[in-house]
C-alpha cells in the first residue's frame, strides 16, 4: 500500500474528476470481481458444491457485465483493459464446466447473464444520456435514429476522423510505452521491463500481461496522453511489488519510487499549467453581461469556473462563451479575435485572452493592428511542459482584455 498510496498518478489525477480515474477504479474493480470469483469457483470444484458454483458464476457474469457497460460509456477505451481479466476468467471457468448438456446449458446462462446485463445497463446510459443532453426533454423519444445519443459511437466517429484528432496533437506508436508510462511510474515501469528480458520464473505473469496487453490497442491510436494509462497503475503494483520484496530490491527501489514521485507530484500538481485556474477566477470574478473568453495553448478550461456561481436569475442574465483554441497556429488566433469583433460589437461584451508566456509573441502581430491588449495579471508559476519548456521568467500565465 506504500507504494499505491505515494503515487503521484493517486495523489494528482484520482483527486480529479477525470474519466481516466473512474476508469482506472472500474477496472479495478473488475480484476476484484473476476479473482474472487475464480477462487470461489475453483473451491466449489474441489468440493463438488455443483449449486453454489452456479450461484457464483451466474451472480459474477451481472456484476462483470454491468462494470463492463459502465466502463464503456464512460471511456470507450475500457475493453482495452478489460479483455485480459476477462479472457483469463473464461479459459479458467470452462475447464470446471466439463462437456455435459447441463454444464452447456450453464455456460450459455452465463453468457447471456453477461451480454443481457451489458445491454440493459447501456440502454439505460444511452437513454440517460439523451434525455440529458436534450436539457432534461425526453423530445428525443420522437425521433430516436436523428436525436439518440450514443456517447461510445460518438466516441469512435469522433477518433476515426484525422483532423479531429490533429487539432489534439498527433503522436508516435511508442510515445506510450517509452514516455508516458515512464511518466507516470518511473522506477516500476522499468522494473517491469527487466523481469520482462531477465525472469526467472513466472510468478504473477497474469498480471504482468493485465499491464502489457492494453498498450496494444492504445498505441495503435495516434493521440496518445498519460493519463490515458492510469488503469495500468493497479495491475503494476500488484504485480512486481511481490517480486521485489521477494528478491531483496524493495528497499531500493522504494527511496527511488518516493523521490520520483514527490518531484512528480510537485510537477504535476502544483506547477504544470498551474496559473490557469488563477486566471479563470479572476475572468469569473469580472463583472460584465457577456463575457468571451478565448484560452491558448492551456489545458482544456472547466467552464463552470468561468459562469455564475450565484442564484439562478443571475445566471441567466450572465453569459459565458469560451473558446478554446488548444495548440491552434498563430493565423487561427487571429482569425479568432477578428471574428469576435466583426460579430459582437456590443459594449457590454468584455474579450478576455489566456495564454502561456511562451505565446506571448503572437500578440505583436494583432498588436500592430486595431486590436489593443490590456493586461490584467499574470499567474505563476505556470510551467507549460506541453508547449516546450519555458524560462522561469515566462513560467507564467497572462490574462488580457482585449479591445478596439
Amino acid at each position: 500500500m506504500n507504494y499505491y498510496g505515494l503515487s503521484h498518478v493517486v495523489l494528482v489525477f484520482f483527486t480529479r474528476t477525470l474519466s481516466n480515474s473512474f476508469e482506472s477504479f472500474l477496472f479495478l474493480a473488475l480484476i476484484y470481481l473476476i479473482h474472487t470469483n475464480l477462487s470461489s469457483v475453483l473451491s466449489t470444484v474441489t468440493n463438488e458444491k455443483a449449486y453454489i458454483r452456479t450461484r457464483t458464476l451466474l451472480s459474477s457474469s451481472i456484476l462483470i457485465g454491468f462494470v463492463c457497460a459502465l466502463g464503456l460509456f464512460n471511456r470507450p477505451t475500457f475493453p482495452a483493459f478489460a479483455f485480459v481479466p476477462i479472457i483469463y476468467w473464461l479459459t479458467n471457468i470452462l475447464p470446471t464446466l466439463g462437456h455435459s448438456y447441463r454444464y452447456h446449458l450453464l455456460l450459455i446462462k452465463i453468457i447471456t447473464s453477461i451480454v443481457g446485463t451489458c445491454f440493459l445497463t447501456s440502454s439505460l446510459l444511452i437513454l440517460f444520456d439523451s434525455y440529458y443532453y436534450h436539457n432534461g426533454s425526453w423530445s428525443f423519444l420522437l425521433n430516436l435514429k436523428k436525436d439518440l445519443i450514443i456517447c461510445p459511437l460518438n466516441f469512435i466517429l469522433y477518433n476515426i476522423d484525422s483532423t479531429n484528432l490533429d487539432k489534439h496533437g498527433l503522436h508516435p506508436r511508442w510515445l506510450h510505452f517509452i514516455v508516458n508510462a515512464t511518466i507516470l511510474y518511473g522506477p516500476l515501469h522499468v522494473c517491469v521491463i527487466l523481469w520482462a528480458l531477465f525472469r526467472r520464473s513466472t510468478d504473477g505473469a497474469i498480471l504482468f500481461y493485465y499491464y502489457l496487453i492494453p498498450f496494444v490497442p492504445l498505441s495503435i491510436l495516434p493521440h496518445q496522453e498519460a493519463r490515458f494509462l492510469l488503469p495500468l497503475i493497479y495491475p503494476l503494483i500488484l504485480f512486481i511489488v511481490p517480486i521485489l520484496l521477494k528478491q531483496n530490491f524493495h528497499r531500493h527501489i522504494f527511496r527511488s519510487w518516493l523521490i520520483f514521485n514527490v518531484v512528480l507530484s510537485l510537477l504535476y500538481g502544483c506547477l504544470h499549467q498551474g496559473g490557469l485556474l488563477s486566471a479563470l477566477r479572476r475572468v469569473h470574478n469580472s463583472p460584465a453581461t457577456t463575457k468571451i473568453l478565448v484560452t491558448y495553448h492551456t489545458y482544456m478550461p472547466p467552464g463552470y469556473l468561468v459562469t455564475s456561481m450565484s442564484n439562478f436569475a443571475n445566471k441567466t442574465s450572465i453569459q459565458t462563451t469560451i473558446i478554446d483554441l488548444q495548440g491552434a497556429e498563430q493565423d487561427e488566433f487571429d482569425r479568432t479575435i477578428k471574428n469576435i469583433f466583426n460579430e459582437y460589437s456590443s459594449m457590454n461584451t468584455r474579450v478576455f485572452v489566456i495564454l502561456p508566456g511562451t505565446c506571448r509573441n503572437h500578440l505583436i502581430d494583432l498588436k500592430e493592428q486595431q486590436y489593443k491588449f490590456d493586461l490584467i495579471e499574470q499567474f505563476g508559476p505556470h510551467l507549460d511542459l506541453d508547449h516546450g519548456l519555458s524560462l522561469w521568467d515566462e513560467a507564467k500565465i497572462y490574462l488580457y482584455e482585449v479591445k478596439l
